[in-house]
C-alpha cells in the first residue's frame, strides 16, 4: 500500500523510508517501544535519527472508513486540532507529520508523528503518587476551562488524556482526535467534560480533596459559579 508522508514544520526525511505497511508486531520487531495499544490504535516511540511518538490508527468499521473518505483520516484530523489548540496557547504535543495511504478505504492504517513528551498521564501518576494529585488538580481545572474558553470540547476528558511533563510544570491535553469545536459550546459540553474528569479520578483515587480543588479552579478560570458544577 503506497503511503504519503506530509511533514509539518519539521525536516525528518528518514521518516519517508520507514515501512509504514508494518502491523504492530512488525513495528515492535523493528525496535518500536510500545506506549499504548488497542484494537484500533497503536502508539509507540520510534527513535530513528530523532525520537518521535507515532500513533497508528486503523479504520476497522466501514462507517469509519467512509468518514475518513469524507472528512479525512484520524491522524490528519488530530494534527489540525493540535495545531489549532497550540495556536490558542493550549499546551498540546506538537504534530511533526501525517502519514496516510493513497486511499483511506479498506482496513488501512494512517499515522500521526508527534513530539515525544516526557512524563506521565494523570491516571498513572495518581496510582503511583496519589499525593501529587492535589497539586495538579488546579492545573487540570484551569486547563479544562481554557480549552472550553476557546470553544473546544474534548471527546474523552479522562485522566489518561492529560499528561504532566517530568518537571511537573506543564500539563498537556492529549488524544484529542475525537474532540471538536462546536458552533456554540453549551453548558452540556462543560458538564460532560467535568463529569468525565471526576469519574475517571474517582476510579483511581479515594481522596476527595482533589475534586474540590479541581472544581474550584475550573469555576474560577471559567468565570462561572462553583454551584453550577458542584452537583456532578
Amino acid at each position: 500500500m503506497p503511503y504519503s508522508v506530509h511533514l509539518i514544520n519539521r525536516d525528518y526525511p528518514w521518516l519517508r523510508d520507514l515501512r509504514w505497511e508494518n502491523d504492530p508486531a512488525g513495528w515492535v520487531s523493528a525496535g518500536a517501544q510500545v506506549i499504548k495499544k488497542s484494537k484500533s490504535r497503536f502508539v509507540f516511540l520510534w527513535k530513528g535519527e530523532s525520537p518521535v511518538f507515532i500513533k497508528r490508527y486503523l479504520s476497522r468499521r466501514w462507517t469509519t472508513q467512509w468518514l475518513s473518505w469524507l472528512v479525512g483520516v484520524k491522524s490528519a484530523r488530530e494534527a489540525k486540532i493540535l495545531l489549532k489548540l497550540r495556536g490558542y496557547g493550549i499546551p498540546a504535543p506538537e504534530p511533526f507529520g501525517v502519514v496516510t495511504p493513497w486511499t483511506p478505504l479498506g482496513q488501512t492504517a494512517n499515522y500521526l508523528v508527534l513530539e515525544p513528551l516526557r512524563g506521565q498521564n494523570l491516571h498513572a501518576l495518581i496510582r503511583e503518587s496519589p499525593e501529587k494529585m492535589e497539586r495538579v488538580a488546579q492545573k487540570l481545572g484551569s486547563l479544562l476551562a481554557q480549552m472550553h474558553a476557546i470553544g473546544f470540547f474534548h471527546h474523552d476528558a479522562n485522566l489518561h488524556n492529560f499528561f504532566l511533563d517530568e518537571s511537573d510544570e506543564t500539563l498537556y491535553a492529549i488524544d484529542v482526535d475525537g474532540g471538536w469545536f462546536p458552533l456554540r459550546l453549551l453548558m452540556y459540553h462543560r458538564r460532560r467534560n467535568v463529569e468525565q474528569v471526576l469519574k475517571s479520578g474517582r476510579g483511581c483515587c479515594t481522596d476527595k480533596e482533589w475534586e474540590a480543588r479541581f472544581c474550584k479552579a475550573y469555576a474560577e478560570s471559567a468565570g462561572i459559579r462553583l454551584e453550577t458544577i458542584a452537583a456532578l
